[in-house]
């Protein structure tokens, strides 16, 4: 956006900025007529609020006065009473003192009527005698009114009185015979006791609503004209009471039937069927009827004195085309205006941009002439950049040193190149000799292996010997166990002799029994002695199998230990091969040793020849810091063209956009401008010029270009 600012000339700017300046204005306008709709709308909206104020208070306080009148009737001695013409004639009295209610009837607990006034509110009689013909247990009025389910707000002491919405009253409208309007009042009638005896009940005719209503619309009428409607509405939507002023206004209140409890206007405007008793404001609706834009005001009702349950609410109709007519003539007023001004603005703009516009050209014409110094300036730095040329050739000297020595360096790498490629060879048989050495330490661990399972075989080997050298212990045990259990028999057939023979020798014939008894020895000596070859048997026997069991064993664990000595025999022959391998690698490393130090040799000789290079930089230096001081003459020289140069460009071209714009031409000063270029165009062909023609050692046929880059300034 600055841009395009910028690239317009100065008298598009001056007619620009004038009529961007009053498009602000008028948008500044508009927007002040726009609050100023909206302030109408908020006005709207408070001057209704008002007029709801009175109307909720003047209605409240019917409303109270209407809730506590039944309770005092009720409270009434002569009401109490059992004198049926007592009773009719208060209830006259009350019908005609108050001018509201059409009728009043007092009706047992058991819904029977007991007393209903026979007389209008002026006086005249009515028939009302066919209420009396009926039963009213079953009216919702009757049992709720028993039961004590009243409108009850204690905050505002509102209790003891059930009240019924407005609606047809059948009762009224059977005894007056015609549609009647109106809402009623009940309570409990109770005797001294304090029990209940009946329920009274205030048939009110809805004129102490409609009667405020007409009053308000009065007063609006005054205020704002007779494009209004004004409505009370119920909780619901449904309209009660209705004031259309549009229509021939009529100082006394009609009720038409086809709109009051008919009618709901929640339902009938969308816009408005989410309110309820808690709103209050301003909102738009359609009016399909009159096919036009509404302002709908509304306010809930919530005086001090009225019950929040009962939730009616104001609501007035105004046709949007007639409250912002005058604002709608004020804004036709503004549009015209506003455009005869933006037109004579243009046309001034316009002139007095042409007038600036021509003194502008002549001052810039006069400032172009004075760029015919630059020529002189351009001669002088012509001159430096010969001497620039004279030392760029002195640098391409020491830049074919500097190939040369180059080169050089190049040699000893190549060398250096092949000594690893040698040493990689080396390397490469140095792991292939690594590889079979691990290939013999590998069998030479599966050869202790072998050694290992060898002895661990021997080892069980003799573990089993020594159980079978156990059986033998057991054996020589048992052996032992007979032999003292042999020696026991020994001793008691001894000792079973010896008795024997005693007793037999003092029996005497008696000594029978005795020789018995010695047979019996005998008998059990010769076991004995049988006992005795078995055992010489079994010892003999046992020592044989000791010492098979003895030479077996020796006999496996030498052919053990032969095993295991050609075992370890090979592990030795692997052993030392792999040490043979080993011998080799050591021997490959000492090559690759050599070679190395062949590679440090080398190097040496590239640390000589980066030596050379160091010195032919050090003369290019000295040839680039004398380059630095002839271009430093050129910088001061070129500083003084260009500022100069800037400074007559800048106040130029700027004083030539702001009078011109983009699309002007630029004013070119006679034949500086082609003088100059001419000398630029001399200076751009030396700088950029090919080196003389010096080639690498190696062969390449280019070369880079001498320049340097810190001549790129100039």
């Amino acid at each position: 956006m600055k841009t395009f600012f910028a690239n317009l000339s100065l008298k598009a700017k001056i007619i620009g900025v004038n009529i961007v300046g009053l498009v602000v204005l008028g948008i500044i306008v508009f927007l002040i007529f726009f609050n100023g709709q909206n302030e109408i709308m908020s006005r709207t909206q408070a001057g209704f609020s008002s007029y709801s104020d009175n109307l909720q208070a003047a209605v409240a306080a019917q409303f109270y006065e209407r809730y506590g009148d039944v309770q005092a009737f009720a409270m009434n001695a002569d009401i109490q009473s059992n004198d049926h013409n007592t009773i009719v004639a208060e209830l006259n009295e009350y019908v005609v003192l108050y001018g509201i209610y059409d009728l009043i009837m007092l009706v047992d607990t058991k819904g029977n009527l007991v007393a209903v006034n026979n007389k209008d509110i002026a006086g005249k009689d009515i028939k009302s005698d066919g209420l009396y013909k009926k039963n009213y247990s079953s009216e919702k009025w009757f049992q709720e009114t028993l039961k004590g389910n009243f409108l009850v707000d204690t905050e505002k002491n509102y209790n003891g009185t059930y009240f019924e919405d407005a609606q047809v009253d059948t009762f009224v409208s059977e005894v007056y015979g015609e549609k009647r309007w109106g809402n009623a009042f009940s309570a409990q009638v109770k005797n001294s006791k304090g029990d209940v005896i009946g329920v009274i009940t205030n048939r009110a005719n809805f004129k102490w609503v409609e009667s405020e209503v007409q009053n308000l619309a009065s007063g609006m009428i005054k205020a704002i004209g007779s494009d209004f409607e004004l409505m009370v509405l119920n909780e619901s939507g449904k309209v009660l009471a209705i004031v259309d002023a549009t229509k021939s206004f009529k100082e006394k209140y009609e009720r038409n039937f086809e709109e009051v409890g008919v009618q709901n206007i929640y339902e009938e405007h969308k816009e408005l069927n989410n309110l309820n008793h808690t709103m209050t404001g301003v909102v738009e609706a359609f009016d399909d009827e009159l096919n036009t834009v509404q302002i709908v005001a509304y306010s809930s009702f919530k005086d001090a004195k009225w019950p929040s349950k009962v939730g009616w609410s104001a609501m007035t109709h105004i046709d949007k085309k007639a409250a912002f007519a005058a604002f709608d003539k004020g804004m036709r007023d503004f549009y015209i205006a506003f455009a005869i001004t933006l037109g004579l603005i243009s046309l001034l703009s316009l002139w007095f941009g042409n007038s600036v516009s021509k003194s502008m050209s002549n001052l810039a014409g006069q400032l172009a002439s004075e760029n015919k110094e630059l020529l002189e300036s351009s001669n002088v730095m012509a001159s430096t950049s010969d001497q620039l040329s004279s030392a760029a050739t002195e640098q391409a000297a020491a830049l074919q040193e500097t190939v040369s020595a180059i080169d050089e360096v190049s040699a000893m790498v190549s060398k250096n190149a092949e000594n690893a490629r040698k040493s990689k060879e080396i390397s490469q048989d140095s792991e292939k000799s690594a590889v079979q050495g691990k290939r013999t330490m590998d069998e030479m661990i599966a050869v202790i292996d072998e050694i290992h399972k060898s002895n661990t075989e021997m080892m069980d080997q003799i573990k089993k010997s020594n159980e079978e050298f156990t059986n033998i212990v057991n054996v020589i045990n048992e052996i032992g166990s007979k032999t003292k259990v042999i020696n026991d028999i020994v001793f008691q057939t001894k000792l079973l002799s010896f008795n024997a023979s005693v007793e037999a020798a003092r029996a005497g014939a008696h000594g029978k029994g005795f020789a018995v008894v010695a047979e019996e020895v005998g008998n059990l000596a010769q076991m004995s002695g049988n006992a005795a070859k078995e055992i010489t048997s079994l010892l003999e026997g046992s020592t044989v199998k000791v010492e098979a069991i003895v030479s077996e064993t020796k006999s496996r664990v030498d052919k053990l230990v032969d095993i295991s000595k050609q075992k370890v025999e090979i592990g030795i022959k692997t052993a030392k091969s792999c040490s043979d391998v080993l011998e080799e690698i050591v021997n490959s490393v000492s090559q690759v040793n050599q070679m190395v130090e062949e590679i440090s040799t080398a190097s040496n000789e590239q640390a000589q020849g980066v030596s050379e290079i160091t010195k032919a930089m050090n003369q290019l230096d000295q040839v680039t810091q004398q380059n630095t001081a002839a271009a430093s003459s050129s910088s001061d020289t070129a500083v003084g063209i260009k500022s100069k140069t800037e400074r007559f460009a800048e106040v130029v071209g700027d004083l030539t956009h702001v009078v011109f714009g983009k699309s002007s031409k630029t004013i070119k000063p006679m034949a500086t401008t082609k003088s100059t270029s001419v000398v630029e165009m001399k200076l751009y062909k030396k700088k950029h010029a090919p080196a003389p023609a010096l080639k690498k050692a190696s062969g390449d046929d280019t070369m880079p270009s001498s320049d340097d880059s810190r001549f790129e300034d100039v």
